[in-house]
């Protein structure tokens, strides 16, 4: 008795939807790689953010109060906010130092005497600023897009 091949074509089909299984595949996963670098990208751009908004430490009115600087403060935590936001979709990234530092920041702002000139309450807080700003740096650096 002689084989008969019923479907000719089969493996030629077979070969074909494994080629394209495969194509689809890799077109997934490099869709996931840029998805995780635009993640990243945005992520660095609200750091970014977080840095412009301590430099407004730098510029504060020698004539101001101590709460312009609250003020500025207030802004970096809100500019903070956008980067916790941003770092929720990315798997390890670690904010805990970062998330202490600005938590000693506000308080040793919130613990300013209202009487101070604004650089003197820039002063009495420089050690928590630079803290914070350390640990968004070392955020920043993680990322490894610099």
């Amino acid at each position: 008795m002689t084989r008969t091949n019923r479907h000719p074509h089969a493996r030629t089909l077979f070969a074909l939807l494994a080629a394209f299984v495969l194509l689809f595949a890799s077109l997934a996963l490099g869709g996931c790689a840029n998805e995780e670098q635009r993640l990243l990208e945005e992520l660095d751009d609200a750091i970014h953010d977080v840095e412009n908004a301590l430099a407004r430490y730098l510029t504060v009115d020698s004539a101001g109060t101590a709460e312009e600087v609250a003020r500025v403060t207030s802004r970096v935590v809100t500019t903070w906010e956008t980067v916790r936001e941003k770092a929720e979709g990315i798997d390890g990234v670690d904010l805990s130092e970062a998330e202490a530092a600005l938590a000693d920041l506000v308080r040793a702002t919130d613990e300013l005497d209202p009487g101070l000139s604004a650089p003197a309450a820039v002063a009495a807080i420089q050690p928590q600023i630079d803290a914070f700003d350390e640990a968004v740096e070392e955020v920043d650096e993680s990322l490894g897009l610099h």
